[in-house]
């Protein structure tokens, strides 16, 4: 098993009208609703954009930060750069939110 580690900047806002906008460094702009369910550590979000409905496990959460992971994909990568996408990986996703 490989693991690869990449950094992903950018902000999220969880507004107390259960809204959120997103910016990210290198993509569009999201913004949507998001909903959260303590008693079985999800957060659900559904961006307005394109619809898609994301559920995410929530790992921890504080007072000044939020750790989700959105659960394990598939993707199709070119890891020896020639421009394929040749490989199949797992992909596990975590974010760390820090206020």
């Amino acid at each position: 098993m490989m693991l690869i580690n990449a950094n992903h900047n950018g902000t999220i806002s969880f507004n107390t009208d259960n809204s959120y906008t997103a910016a990210y460094e290198d993509e569009a702009s999201d913004s949507g609703t998001w909903t959260l369910f303590l008693e079985q550590g999800r957060l659900e979000m559904r961006s307005e954009i394109t619809n898609r409905l994301q559920m995410l496990k929530i790992e921890s959460l504080t007072e000044s930060s939020l750790v989700i992971k959105h659960p394990a994909q598939t993707v199709n990568v070119d890891l020896n750069g020639d421009g394929k996408e040749d490989t199949q990986v797992n992909a596990i996703l975590e974010y760390m939110l820090i206020k």
